[in-house]
């Protein structure tokens, strides 16, 4: 029973790091979350989010997204104060991060508004 007890509790003390681990940061700073969702929303682009209409030309301008955080990392509003893009791929750019959740988090009841200015095509 001994020789059982020591891997059993090496187990758990894993899987108690592990569920450590999963857990989101708690982010007590706006420039943090700012950086956060930046990085994020650039990470999407990067790895090809509308790669073809930025490609051929179909996805051209400038627009600026302000996102509203909830404390579980999700982007409760989208406003767009301004834009250069055609409307339907201003529509597209805002829609595409409506509802969409950031991996972090914020203290309980607590909102965040990031802006995030997006130009197209990418340098």
């Amino acid at each position: 029973m001994k020789n059982l007890l020591h891997p059993l509790l090496l187990l758990l003390a894993l899987l108690a790091g592990h569920s450590l681990h999963a857990q989101k940061e708690e982010l007590y700073d706006q420039a943090a979350v700012q950086e956060r969702v930046r990085a994020a929303i650039a990470t999407e682009l990067h790895e090809g989010l509308w790669a073809e209409a930025i490609a051929g030309g179909e996805l051209a301008g400038e627009i600026d997204l302000e996102l509203t955080i909830d404390d579980k990392g999700r982007a409760e509003t989208v406003f767009v104060p301004r834009s250069t893009l055609a409307v339907n791929w201003k529509n597209k750019v805002k829609d595409q991060w409506m509802d969409h959740r950031f991996d972090l988090r914020l203290p309980k009841g607590h909102k965040e508004t990031v802006t995030v200015p997006l130009r197209f095509p990418m340098n």
